[in-house]
């Protein structure tokens, strides 16, 4: 009969000694797996010659359809249950995220959290599946090494509160169309995105926007990283201060095709812009570093792995405070008079409350870009 460890002993002396002890908290989810009650793994390896300095607590991104000439298809769980991720020892076990999965399409995305990534020898890792006795959850935990957000935007909006899920543990979920300043807003439609589905922003229109909400885990973020997957068409109209996202910053498209980022102080505002923005029917990778000072010099904006800077500005005084700010991506309507929305596609939005290193942004966008380069993967092995 197939066992799972959830630490028994520890379980039974809690209940022999439940009336004399008082309460107890007993661990909710197990934190090792008997490897014979899986009937299939698939050994991972993450190379160290695609990492340039040791990360750790690293979300790795993985697609399933990789595994598609295999046969993880038709013996994976129809909800992906079974599958769980261990670390190199085979047992341990690693939080993990399952998005858009399609057992009938061969589809899906594994995301789960990278103890370490070494840049000095390879870091392997083993999927598990072909176990109907076990039923693993998403966990929130893959995004907590600083993630105030992370929004996979796969969802089919239609104005719902919270209909676009944070898979962080913040739950700052998203509603399409939201309004503000006495505007109203309308919904992107989905589409084809970078990773999976995305979202189609201001398709004839100016006023498509999502908002994430003011929770607190966002507020007066600095340092912080903003990264997200954008892909301007070649016909898109290009009108002074198009905005990406606002949340007491201010992430824009100017003429001439310059990506701004700028935040607020009492003094004035600190900003810096590259003129890189690209409008190719392509996507990027767009990233904005900022260490929490008034100094322009602390900002960097990546185009994928390039940066540079065409203009910036200093300024003085004390951070604005945005708690009650939302945190919008797309339109906000500008000086109350007219609409400012991007016309393009996003993906993968990712709001983070510390600055990421050069070395991280090179392996997130090395990871989302080509995941199948990223990795290297065994066939199948049945292990009984």
């Amino acid at each position: 009969m197939k066992k799972i460890i959830y630490g028994c002993h520890y379980l039974l002396l809690c209940l022999l000694f439940l009336g004399a002890c008082g309460p107890v908290e007993i661990p909710l989810e197990p934190t090792k797996i008997v490897s014979d009650n899986w009937t299939y793994r698939i050994k991972l390896t993450v190379p160290s010659a695609n990492i340039d300095a040791d990360l750790t607590d690293f979300p790795v991104l993985v697609n399933l359809s990789d595994f598609a000439a295999t046969n993880f298809f038709t013996t994976v769980e129809v909800d992906f249950g079974d599958l769980v991720v261990t670390d190199s020892d085979g047992v341990t076990l690693l939080r993990r995220e399952i998005v858009d999965l399609n057992k009938g399409g061969s589809t899906g995305e594994l995301w789960f959290k990278a103890p370490l990534l070494s840049s000095t020898a390879d870091s392997v890792f083993y999927i598990y599946y072909g176990n109907s006795d076990y039923n693993a959850s998403n966990s929130t935990d893959v995004w907590s090494n600083g993630y105030a957000g992370v929004w996979h935007l796969n969802e089919t909006g239609s104005g719902t509160a919270g209909e676009y899920e944070d898979s962080s543990p913040n739950a700052n979920h998203g509603t399409g169309g939201s309004g503000l300043s006495g505007r109203v807003n309308t919904t992107p439609a989905n589409a084809a995105g970078k990773i999976g589905q995305g979202q189609r922003f201001n398709n004839g229109v100016d006023t498509d926007a999502i908002s994430f909400g003011s929770g607190s885990s966002m507020a007066n973020l600095g340092p912080l990283t903003l990264s997200f997957w954008c892909q301007i068409p070649s016909t898109a109209s290009v009108p002074n201060g198009r905005r990406f996202a606002n949340k007491g910053f201010d992430a824009y498209w100017a003429n001439p095709d310059a990506l701004y980022w700028q935040r607020g102080f009492s003094g004035g505002d600190v900003r810096r812009y590259w003129a890189t923005l690209s409008e190719n029917d392509i996507w990027y990778l767009y990233t904005v570093i900022w260490d929490g000072t008034f100094n322009s010099s602390g900002i960097t904006i990546y185009e994928n792995t390039s940066t540079g800077s065409t203009g910036a500005s200093d300024t003085t005084g004390t951070l604005n405070d945005d708690s009650a700010t939302e945190f919008f991506l797309g339109n906000v309507n500008w000086a109350g008079t007219y609409d400012r929305g991007v016309d393009g596609y996003f993906d993968e939005v990712h709001y983070a409350n510390v600055s990421r290193s050069f070395e991280w942004i090179s392996a997130e966008h090395a990871n989302q870009n080509d995941p199948s380069s990223f990795y290297n993967f065994e066939e199948q092995e049945n292990l009984f």
